[in-house]
């Protein structure tokens, strides 16, 4: 059994202690813990953190670049229900959709081998929202693995987003699912709209810049409909030589 180092709260230093990113559950702060930069990460409700730390501690055991899992608890007051992981400076790739079809294309392949590496590391994230994947100087990182399935741990759905939440009800908690939202993805940042029309182009066969036969195909696997889903990458059948100057 893997067990993370607890440190205190206050051998932490914030320096911008204002600037922060929040989510659904909890919020993310910079900070310095013995001269390196971490990503602090705490809780509204320490409940939604119970039953996962052994999980989450069990993932620092992945050393992977591309990953960035918890590598140390931090103790507050009575509790470690918060923890320290890797810092990135990038921005959320959802920040691409304004950016040329180029670039689209390039960072979106970098996610693309980033979950893959995590895949073979044997965990589905299962919630694969724009937020969670970092781009920094152009290279994916993949961050937020409190709802991942790792090992014995499973998943709670009810936790997730409402499109992994709908892939796993109909298909179980496979990599697949992660293939999916990350193709959703895919979709909004080449057509610059959101998961949500996303689904719904796709659904109505609405394909710019998805032109060939291989792309269209996927979009057609990923219906619910299928009695196997997509296993393949969107971002692999997009044709990117027509935007080659």
């Amino acid at each position: 059994m893997i067990i993370l180092k607890i440190i205190d709260y206050e051998q932490l230093y914030f320096p911008y202690e204002d600037n922060y990113s929040s989510g659904s559950y909890g919020m993310v702060k910079e900070c310095v813990y013995n001269n390196e930069v971490f990503a602090y990460k705490s809780f509204y409700d320490s409940r939604y953190i119970k039953g996962k730390k052994l999980k989450l501690s069990e993932l620092s055991e992945v050393q992977n670049p591309y990953l960035y899992t918890p590598m140390f608890w931090v103790r507050k007051g009575n509790d470690t229900n918060q923890y320290l992981s890797k810092y990135c400076y990038g921005k959320d790739i959802d920040a691409f959709k304004d950016y040329d079809i180029i670039h689209k294309i390039k960072v979106l392949k970098s996610a693309k081998n980033a979950i893959l590496s995590m895949h073979d590391n044997g965990i589905i994230h299962c919630d694969l929202i724009g937020s969670n994947i970092l781009v920094e100087n152009d290279e994916a990182r993949i961050i937020d693995f409190d709802n991942a399935t790792y090992k014995n741990f499973k998943t709670n759905a009810i936790q997730i987003n409402d499109l992994s939440k709908d892939f796993i009800n109909i298909f179980g908690i496979i990599p697949e699912a992660d293939i999916y939202t990350f193709n959703l993805l895919t979709f909004s940042i080449i057509n610059d709209c959101d998961l949500y029309m996303a689904r719904n182009y796709i659904q109505n066969e609405y394909y710019k810049y998805i032109d060939n036969k291989a792309a269209i195909k996927i979009c057609k696997g990923m219906s619910f409909s299928n009695v196997v889903p997509c296993k393949d990458f969107l971002i692999d059948a997009i044709d990117d030589s027509k935007f080659k100057i």
